[in-house]
């Protein structure tokens, strides 16, 4: 099986004050349990640091980019490589709330043939459900 991060869910991993920390906490135990394959593309890399910047500090935000990039369990997707894919994904959802960043995980799991998207982000699961 194979999964796309979204940053709601890693923020709400990294950061201990997010609402959906203890949910996070747990999938990422059951995750750690399974041998699944999980992607992250550079716009959700991008969002996840700027909102840990934001929400804890700046060093915060450099230790956990770099875990995100020095991860042997996650694979990184290029933004050139899903850039024009996922401008084709936020023409046809725009209507629905979605933002680029949601695109771009629609088009990753789509070129990466990932089963689900891991995200805690109510506009993007009424997309992929």
């Amino acid at each position: 099986m194979s999964l796309v991060i979204d940053s709601s869910y890693l923020v709400a991993l990294y950061n201990v004050k997010d609402v959906h920390h203890a949910s996070a906490l747990s999938l990422a135990k059951e995750i750690a349990s399974e041998n699944l394959i999980l992607f992250i593309n550079d716009y959700v890399f991008s969002e996840t640091i700027t909102v840990l910047q934001r929400r804890v500090s700046s060093d915060f935000a450099i230790q956990v980019g770099n875990l995100l990039l020095e991860s042997k369990e996650i694979e990184r997707v290029l933004e050139s490589t899903i850039f024009s894919l996922s401008y084709e994904k936020f023409k046809k959802f725009a209507s629905k709330g979605i933002s680029f960043v949601d695109a771009s995980l629609l088009a990753t799991k789509e070129y990466c043939s990932a089963d689900k998207i891991l995200t805690y982000d109510k506009a993007l699961l009424e997309i992929v459900s």
